[in-house]
């Protein structure tokens, strides 16, 4: 079967989704916009399982921390139009010993000096000061906190959901268990609403059926994650990723104590590896009223399993952030309970520099027309989703952005694979925290 449409957009993502309802609310009535999907609605294939994510200001890093002052206004915003609150701003906390120097978040005390620069709140706290409004015990004397209000838990199930209704209000077509197996520029039809060719296979989950579909696209954003490379695999070139299988674990919190332990804030552990624990980069949530009742969910930013494909995840969590994790709560933290509840895995897909890939595709590939196709993939995106949105459909509407994105060009050194390019034996990637 072959159809028409305007935009297109492989990879049903938070990412993808709010870029599909932004598209649809800029359309003209006669333009479409279709959403492909290779698994089912709201799956934990990718990046976006669980039931929280970060949504935080405190960076090491100035034009980050500049992104995230923006994308809170735009939160703002898409709640208005929802009318519904997706983010729960408790705060966070940043903790652990000052002299920690550098990691995936940089370390404690830069971001105070971006604060102080950008004119944000924040407190600072002692140790002793830490452990008596938190539910830590036994933390070095040594270690100081940084709070900063503004900074929140963003309802990852609920987003989601609200994202897809959105574009169904705007009329975005958004197909599932559809798998995009070519892309192909259209070098025979010069008119701009045929720019690109794409062929799927769609599935029938009911009856095991499947049939081919063509689409023809204008423009097409792809904002697959840690599948980009299965989506572009036509169109002779891949991104060098690699993809941590980052584990998150729930423990319970003692609800019978008076008073109950509670968790005040999200927080975030900076701390030197040790012979016993190969990072001490733990973080945690508070209980949330859309999160499985009395627990907390604590994990560690480190990940023991790397895939460069994937379909070569693993069926369960390596065992051993369960069991670091495990140590960390029992010495530290205070009516946890040290086993953890359940625990998963999300797929982050990460490039060497531990940036974003935001970009069209490159032209040295595809020539005069790369910019018909978009790309987004590597990082943990959630806490930029609305800004990120804004993004993509100004690339595509535009091309070109208001934003500076140049930080995520795709063309810069190691993002793009060489046909002579191998897995590294010990990559080096560092993850970005949830």
């Amino acid at each position: 079967m072959f159809k028409r449409t305007n935009s297109e957009l492989d990879g049903l993502s938070a990412v993808g989704l709010s870029t599909a309802y932004n598209l649809g609310k800029s359309c003209e009535k006669s333009e479409k916009v279709l959403v492909l999907e290779k698994f089912m609605y709201f799956n934990q294939a990718g990046s976006s399982g669980d039931f929280v994510r970060m949504f935080r200001t405190m960076y090491s890093d100035i034009d980050l921390c500049k992104l995230a002052l923006k994308a809170r206004d735009l939160w703002t915003e898409l709640e208005k139009e929802a009318n519904v609150e997706l983010i729960k701003m408790t705060g966070l906390l940043n903790f652990g010993d000052p002299n920690y120097q550098d990691g995936p978040e940089g370390n404690l005390t830069k971001p105070i000096e971006i604060m102080n620069q950008l004119n944000m709140e924040y407190q600072q706290l002692s140790s002793t000061e830490i452990m008596e409004q938190y539910p830590f015990r036994n933390l070095p004397s040594n270690f100081k906190g940084v709070f900063a209000k503004d900074n929140g838990i963003i309802n990852v199930f609920l987003t989601l959901r609200i994202l897809y209704k959105l574009a169904q209000k705007y009329n975005v077509e958004l197909r599932e268990n559809e798998e995009v197996t070519k892309l192909e520029l259209n070098k025979e039809n010069h008119s701009e609403d045929h720019n690109v060719i794409v062929t799927t296979i769609r599935k029938n989950v009911i009856n095991g059926t499947q049939e081919t579909m063509t689409y023809s696209a204008k423009k097409v954003i792809i904002t697959a994650g840690a599948y980009v490379n299965n989506v572009i695999k036509s169109l002779n070139f891949q991104i060098q990723l690699c993809i941590w299988e980052m584990v998150f674990m729930y423990f319970t919190l003692d609800a019978v104590s008076n008073p109950p332990i509670q968790v005040p804030s999200m927080w975030f552990n900076f701390q030197d590896a040790t012979p016993d624990s190969k990072s001490n980069l733990f973080y945690g949530f508070p209980e949330v009223s859309w999160g499985p009742e009395n627990q907390t969910r604590i994990a560690v930013d480190y990940a023991s399993r790397m895939i460069y494909d994937p379909n070569e995840r693993h069926i369960g969590v390596s065992e051993y952030e369960p069991q670091i994790t495990s140590n960390w709560v029992e010495k530290h933290c205070i009516g946890v309970q040290k086993q953890p509840v359940f625990q998963g895995t999300c797929l982050m897909p990460n490039v060497h520099d531990n940036n974003f890939v935001l970009d069209f595709a490159p032209e040295k590939v595809l020539g005069p027309a790369h910019k018909n196709i978009i790309i987004f993939t590597a990082g943990w995106a959630f806490k930029f989703v609305p800004l990120l949105e804004k993004c993509l459909s100004q690339l595509a509407i535009n091309g070109c952005t208001e934003y500076d994105i140049s930080n995520y060009n795709i063309n810069r050194k190691d993002v793009l694979k060489n046909d002579k390019d191998k897995p590294p034996k010990n990559p080096v990637y560092k993850p970005q925290p949830l």
